[in-house]
């Protein structure tokens, strides 16, 4: 299915609305750092309506995303800056997140567990175990097998995000849509893709890749998505990230030096 044959099929839509109605109701507090509208509930008793106009909008063309006001919320002991969207944007946006989600299985790494149906930390936590397990294993049989950890979190990773034209977010999305096979992507489907990645705000500009969007953790895992690839292929090896923790461990100490200096230097390379 094309992108713009499935935003413009109004049930599809409506499910999203219903989605919503369900999951953020009861927190009042939670959709109000998400979403900008003062009349959610109008919306959302409205949403069979609203559908149908969304979707005759986009099959027009005609549909485009407002803008933002950006501000800074507490998430846990950080504060992450997050540009509430209304919320015909945002189911919008989940929508094309589903487009996108499975299409970037193909190029993610196994090793990337952050954000993905079927992935979870503990899947990440058992292979880390499995490992020690193994190498106990090896010590009984009185076979010297220690592990060297390296181990980084990257502070404000998706805030951090070059989003300047020449940044190379935009080369790794075009690389992206090459890679899924995207390449008859029309360039409106394609301003919505964009646009919900780095949204318009109403003043001044954003550095980052902001809060707010479904889009957000789909960037997440693809903006390291070739460093994950390197790390993991180091032989004897174990290499982890969730979001914005990267884990690596192996039993030679000067692999996991090199190791770290190959992160340290892709990293830098990001703009991280």
């Amino acid at each position: 299915m094309q992108l713009l044959t499935m935003l413009t099929q109004a049930p599809l839509l409506l499910a999203e609305f219903d989605a919503i109605d369900q999951d953020w109701r009861e927190s009042y507090r939670r959709y109000k750092n998400v979403f900008q509208d003062i009349n959610v509930e109008d919306i959302l008793f409205q949403r069979k309506v609203i559908s149908k106009k969304i979707a005759k909008d986009i099959a027009d063309q005609q549909y485009h995303y407002q803008a933002g006001m950006p501000r800074m919320i507490k998430v846990g002991k950080k504060e992450r800056l997050v540009v509430p969207l209304m919320i015909t944007d945002y189911v919008v946006q989940r929508l094309v997140c589903q487009f996108l989600a499975v299409r970037l299985e193909k190029i993610y790494s196994s090793q990337c567990f952050s954000y993905r149906k079927g992935c979870s930390s503990y899947q990440a936590v058992k292979q880390v175990v499995n490992k020690l397990q193994g190498a106990e294993l090896l010590k009984n049989k009185n076979k010297h097998n220690d592990f060297y950890v390296y181990q980084t979190d990257l502070v404000n990773y998706t805030d951090s995000i070059p989003t300047d034209e020449a940044a190379p977010l935009w080369k790794l999305i075009d690389n992206m849509f090459k890679q899924c096979h995207l390449h008859n992507l029309t360039e409106y489907e394609k301003s919505l893709i964009y646009g919900a990645i780095l949204p318009k705000v109403k003043e001044g500009k954003i550095k980052g890749v902001p809060m707010g969007s479904p889009l957000t953790s789909l960037v997440a895992n693809l903006y390291l998505t070739q460093l994950d690839h390197k790390i993991q292929a180091y032989a004897n090896g174990l290499y982890i990230r969730y979001g914005d923790d990267i884990f690596f461990m192996h039993p030679d100490h000067n692999v996991v030096l090199e190791c770290r200096n190959q992160i340290i230097k892709e990293v830098n390379t990001l703009g991280l």
